[in-house]
């Protein structure tokens, strides 16, 4: 039953809980002079909310400056590969890689940060709505127009002999003794909303009218219906007690594990916006030591062609998106600002999909955005899509060097390689349906180079491009 309450009542007392009651605990909508004289003084929970937003804004101006200088380097480093400056190559790898770690690590910082405003907002709020004065003297009404279902405010007001807006709580109370818990609830001032929904829960149950709250309360499982990897939905309803993540609400979990409260805080207003809930997750997570199961950074649009997508596809996509890198797009962000890419979002929610899946998914979305001839269709891809695809960049130059005039590798089209070189017809048969699978890429590859003769560029085998590993 608590359950069941927790669903409608959190869903509305925290929106209105800021609400029924805070209505009396926030904002007292002017009852008395008096009652707005004594209210708390919440001085220090305001400034060390405003310290937590100022840190907030320092740590985003830093990312913003760590991603900038990443993606100047990056470019420099696809120059210096251009031009074949190995020295420089190595040095730029090196600053990359040190920057992508800045990267993440301020991501990691940032998303501490919010939830550190979170909680100087949460400290706030619980002091703003800590008004001693406020009195059982209002009509049940009240309760009703700040998140309670009308229907629950309409039988207790035909329990009391009256209607909702002329009986107040009080009257309540002294005509139907089975309310007691309600005034109880309120007779040292405004409850918080934990200890309202128990009231509310007994009395109704007592008056037998517990079906009037209805609706389902949310599972761990709706994290996971919301673009959470399933994997967590499993891990954390297995640190719950165990069970499926469908059957264990959100309000037994956090009763199980204190460590998740921050998920119950997070549904209280109804289903949070991607973006929140992601941090909330980490937060939780980060609690538990469970931060493997998110995998790391959610997937970005260069996520796709990290797993066999050719590059112009997430070029474009990113350019669809609002411009910038890639890179630095958020699937998320996509699907936000284009709605016809969420089959994209749909596909990652749990994990990384196989090939056959996210081929579906991206021809889907560009058919959509009227880029399908971004993938699957005209001239097939230049050479250089082999190394960005995982292969060895060696392996490209030495099929590029084959070629009339040794073009470099991003200038030759497989199509014009194949017509010069007829033994590599299986490289063009591989693509012509679009970029294949690292599977299949790495088998056609090797069979190319033996029959070439240039099984030596392999250095001892193809490593398995990390997409597979």
């Amino acid at each position: 039953m608590r359950t069941l309450v927790g669903a409608i009542v959190a869903l509305g007392l925290a929106v209105g809980l800021t609400g029924p009651l805070a209505t009396a605990q926030a904002a007292p909508t002017a009852p008395t002079a008096a009652s707005a004289a004594a209210a708390p003084d919440c001085t220090a929970e305001q400034a060390a909310l405003d310290q937590a937003k100022a840190d907030k804004r320092t740590t985003k101006q830093k990312l913003r400056k760590a991603k900038k200088a990443l993606r100047k380097a990056k470019r420099a480093l696809r120059a210096a590969k251009a031009q074949h400056r190995t020295a420089k190559v190595t040095k730029l790898q090196k600053k990359v890689k040190r920057l992508k770690k800045k990267v993440r690590r301020l991501k990691a910082q940032l998303r501490a940060r919010r939830a550190a405003v979170a909680a100087a907002q949460a400290d706030l709020d619980a002091c703003l709505a800590s008004d001693p004065d406020t009195t059982t003297d209002s009509p049940i009404q009240e309760l009703c127009d700040n998140g309670v279902p009308q229907e629950v405010c309409d039988a207790l007001g035909e329990e009391a002999g009256g209607t909702p807006d002329d009986v107040t709580i009080d009257e309540l109370c002294t005509a139907v003794p089975e309310a007691q818990p309600l005034c109880d609830a309120f007779a040292g001032g405004t409850p918080d909303p934990s200890a309202l929904e128990d009231a509310l829960t007994t009395v109704l149950t007592a008056l037998g009218l517990e079906d009037l709250l209805g609706g389902d309360p949310p599972t761990v499982q709706t994290l996971c219906d919301n673009g959470i990897p399933q994997e967590v939905c499993d891990g954390l309803a297995g640190a719950g007690g165990g069970g499926l993540p469908e059957d264990m609400s959100l309000d037994a979990l956090c009763t199980a594990v204190p460590e998740a409260q921050p998920l119950c805080d997070a549904f209280a207003g109804g289903t949070p916006d991607p973006t929140d809930l992601l941090d909330v997750v980490t937060t939780v997570l980060t609690a538990l030591g469970l931060e493997d199961l998110l995998g790391g950074d959610p997937p970005t649009v260069q996520t796709l062609c990290d797993n066999g997508i050719p590059q112009e596809v997430c070029d474009g996509l990113a350019g669809a998106g609002g411009g910038g890198l890639p890179e630095d797009m958020s699937l998320d962000a996509l699907c936000t600002a284009v709605p016809e890419a969420q089959p994209l979002c749909d596909a990652f929610a749990g994990g990384t999909p196989d090939p056959s899946t996210l081929t579906d998914a991206v021809t889907t979305v560009l058919t959509a955005l009227g880029l399908q001839d971004l993938f699957g269709g005209g001239d097939l891809p230049p050479v250089q899509t082999l190394c960005d695809n995982g292969i060895p960049q060696e392996v490209c130059d030495g099929l590029a060097g084959l070629a009339s005039g040794s073009p470099a590798p991003e200038d030759l089209s497989l199509d014009a390689f194949c017509t010069q070189v007829p033994e590599a017809q299986p490289l063009c048969d591989a693509f012509a349906g679009g970029t294949p699978n690292p599977l299949t890429l790495l088998a056609v590859v090797t069979g190319v180079l033996t029959d070439l003769g240039l099984e030596d560029l392999l250095g001892g085998g193809l490593p398995f491009p990390r997409q597979v590993a």
